[in-house]
């Protein structure tokens, strides 16, 4: 940071919680700034500890997601587009636990910024923020974030207006730019994951030694630093020529600076029209300066500057220069926000200075050296020498002026990285050039659901079970959801069987496969599960958490359960009935039907296809009404003195037959039957109540007892290999005496028998 600073004090080796101020004493910038850092650390590594190296949240409405790379055109991976048709979507995306932050753009329906002009990374100079690299070929898209000071040259609204417009706070600025790398092979996000930070060069700020005099009668040449200032000096990569960085030094923290309004260029001579002359002549720009002309968007680029030498001052604000390392074209190609930098170069005032091994002077014995060994510099790596023309021992002044620049136990000056910038990245995807063409071919991102949005669905109970074919399992497939371990009331989860029948545990309803079951008050929802006898000898039962308007979220879990094949069992599977139905609704065992409800007839439904016929012609079922008896009509009746006069009932078939459609059994009544077989069934309740009325019966006939039968052993399926079990498992609700389906194979044939009661409707 470019910033007029005393010194940068943070330091999370030495794990500061917070800066303590006390009464009475001066407060310095460099408290107040390491106060925000201490802050800023804390917040990044709570981040990083919980989201890891890199990861953002996961647009709820199934979007692309923060920072995606998408077509512009569709909001979809790019699938053969043009550079210029590639974006990337807004959104916030955590990397190394600082917060990268993308406002939406306004225009296209993602928000999405183009590659090529994202807001930290424009077009200056004609030239894209963001050129598409040449030769075909894969490439990673790596997000770089890091700091960048802002002072009111790049934000005028930082002035306060009401004072006068005085010089006040800067701010640090996160910065986020996309940016691509060729990649070597077929490597994949795996590989790129895996990449280290390149290594950056390591620098050392050193003071010269006392030089000893050839004369004893000479004074020496005295060591340390010799200026009367206090002074933050700040050693910065200005450019990098044939591998080689250079590198500009300052005394101000290259904090002298000037807004740049105007260049001029007439009979050869360039004038450089600044918006301001500095504080004190001190901190103003002089003829025979080295100043630099940059902009936000050359720093943010990362290109150096055009540097120039100031040849004379006209007006304060009027310089005339001649430039060293190339002319600007213009100033629109020089960038957003325009200034005027001076640096304090080198002993000769030419700079810059190569990056290299051998000590290099500044000035008033700070000397510096480089380490180009350890890492490769990039334009804007800076470090910052803080000088002190006294140092203070617990409150003891000592002389000598120091550099305050780290020292080993041996009281050796370090090799340190630069201060800044802090770069941090994370891969976004790989992409694919072939000639112009560009594809998506892996999404790096790593997304992960918001706090209020982290349910989890878990199986805890009836995976793995083993079962008899056609009968339902003996425990239920239970699954619970929670969010952060405790449970969800009422959530909606499907359950969707690859074969058999569902029930919702606890009740004797059975479901359609897919069925909705919710949660109850500790987050379970469960079912019970009949495997299908002709499916295969695993099974599967897929669970899923939907959504409020009933779409699926969150990855399904699978139960499985196996049809046993106990060889040693009598048992022998067979077709099971898996639904009874008259008049369109469940013929539920020991409930009231109505007369006009027979009108269709019965039907039956089976879990196989059935042998036509072993059913059509033949009596392999009935249905039976109970009427009291003797009746009236058959004669006199003995003398029973303690009873009423009808003492029994009297079983009678009514005619019917059957219909058989694929796995389906249809009792139909016979057309025979006079007026109907609903006339027939009033007729006869009719007449019960008139017994009754008369005396000759009582209470206890009415209703009237019915039942419907099949002779499972006579029914076979349509291969002839099956028969079919009527063996049902009884519930008592009520009450009510109810059954349980899909029958089972308990019992190879056997008689299904199921009774209910007649009333009027």
């Amino acid at each position: 940071m470019h910033a007029d600073l005393t010194r940068r004090t943070f330091d999370p080796a030495l794990g500061f919680r917070s800066v303590v101020m006390q009464q009475g004493r001066v407060l310095l910038d460099a408290e107040w700034n390491e106060q925000a850092e201490i802050a800023a650390h804390h917040d990044q590594a709570r981040a990083a500890d919980i989201i890891g190296p890199a990861g953002g949240p996961a647009s709820p409405d199934g979007g692309p997601g923060p920072f995606a790379l998408v077509d512009l055109a569709t909001g979809q991976p790019p699938s053969g587009q043009p550079w210029d048709q590639l974006g990337v979507v807004p959104g916030h995306y955590y990397v190394d636990g600082v917060l990268a932050e993308a406002q939406p753009h306004s225009s296209n329906r993602e928000g999405a910024w183009q590659l090529r002009e994202q807001p930290f990374l424009a077009t200056a100079g004609g030239t894209p923020g963001l050129a598409e690299p040449g030769p075909s070929g894969r490439y990673a898209a790596w997000l770089y974030v890091f700091d960048h000071l802002v002072t009111p040259d790049d934000r005028p609204e930082l002035l306060e207006s009401a004072l006068g417009g005085p010089d006040t706070a800067n701010r640090a600025q996160t910065v986020w730019q996309v940016r691509v790398e060729a990649m070597d092979g077929g490597e994949s996000c795996s590989e790129a994951v895996a990449k280290q930070m390149p290594l950056r060069p390591l620098m050392t700020a050193m003071l010269e030694d006392s030089v000893a005099a050839a004369n004893a009668c000479d004074i020496a040449t005295g060591g340390g630093y010799q200026l009367l200032e206090n002074q933050l000096y700040r050693v910065e990569v200005h450019d990098i020529q044939n591998g080689t960085g250079r590198f500009l030094w300052s005394r101000e923290n290259g904090s002298v600076v000037a807004g740049l309004t105007a260049m001029e260029t007439a009979a050869g001579v360039t004038t450089l029209i600044i918006d301001r002359s500095g504080r004190d002549e001190q901190l103003s720009i002089h003829a025979g300066d080295l100043i630099e002309v940059t902009s936000t968007d050359l720093r943010l680029r990362r290109e150096p500057g055009h540097l120039a030498i100031v040849n004379a001052v006209v007006n304060e604000l009027a310089l005339q220069v001649t430039w060293s390392t190339g002319t600007p074209p213009s100033m629109a190609d020089i960038g957003r926000a325009p200034i005027v930098r001076r640096w304090d170069g080198g002993p000769d005032g030419a700079g810059p200075f190569p990056l290299g091994p051998a000590p290099q002077a500044l000035e008033g014995g700070v000397t510096v050296r480089f380490s180009v060994q350890a890492g490769d510099a990039q334009v804007g790596d800076y470090w910052l020498i803080p000088a002190r023309t006294v140092r203070l021992a617990y409150g003891v002044k000592a002389l000598a002026g120091t550099l305050e620049w780290p020292r080993d136990g041996a009281g050796r000056p370090l090799e340190l990285p630069p201060t800044g910038p802090d770069y941090h990245r994370a891969p976004l995807g790989v992409l694919e050039n072939a000639g112009g063409v560009w594809r998506m071919l892996d999404d790096c991102r790593k997304l992960f659901p918001p706090l209020t949005s982290l349910a989890s669905i878990d199986l805890v109970g009836g995976d793995g079970q083993e079962g008899p074919a056609g009968a339902e399992l003996d425990e239920p497939v239970r699954v619970v959801v929670r969010k952060g371990g405790l449970p969800v009331v009422g959530e909606l989860v499907q359950f969707t069987a690859a074969g058999g029948t569902l029930r919702e545990a606890g009740t004797l309803a059975t479901i359609a496969s897919p069925g909705v079951v919710k949660t109850g008050p500790d987050g379970v929802a469960a079912v019970r599960w009949t495997l299908n006898a002709a499916g295969p000898t695993t099974q599967t039962l897929t669970v899923q958490r939907l959504d409020g308007t009933g779409n699926p979220t969150d990855v399904a879990v699978v139960a499985t359960a196996r049809i046993s094949r106990d060889v040693g069992s009598t048992r022998t599977p067979g077709m099971h009935i898996t639904g009874v139905f008259v008049a369109g609704r469940d013929l539920l065992n020991d409930s009231r039907v109505f007369p006009h409800e027979f009108e269709e007839g019965i039907q039956v439904d089976l879990d196989d296809a059935i042998l036509p016929e072993s059913v059509i012609g033949k009596p392999v079922g009935r249905l039976l009404i109970e009427v009291p008896f003797p009746m009236p009509q058959t004669g006199a009746f003995p003398a029973w003195p303690t009873i009423k006069q009808s003492f029994g009932t009297h079983r009678v078939e009514i005619n019917g037959f059957f219909e058989v459609k694929e796995n389906i059994i249809f009792w139909r009544p016979s057309q025979g039957v006079n007026g109907g077989i609903a006339e027939l069934l009033k007729g006869i309740f009719d007449t019960v109540i008139g017994w009754r009325d008369q005396g000759i019966i009582d209470d206890s006939a009415i209703p009237i007892l019915m039942r419907f039968q099949l002779d499972g052993w006579a029914i076979l399926s349509s291969d002839q290999s099956l028969r079919l079990n009527t063996h049902v498992i009884s519930f008592n609700d009520n009450g009510q005496t109810l059954y349980q389906l899909p029958t089972d194979d308990d019992v190879t044939g056997g008689v299904f028998d199921t009774w209910f009661w007649l009333e009027l409707g």
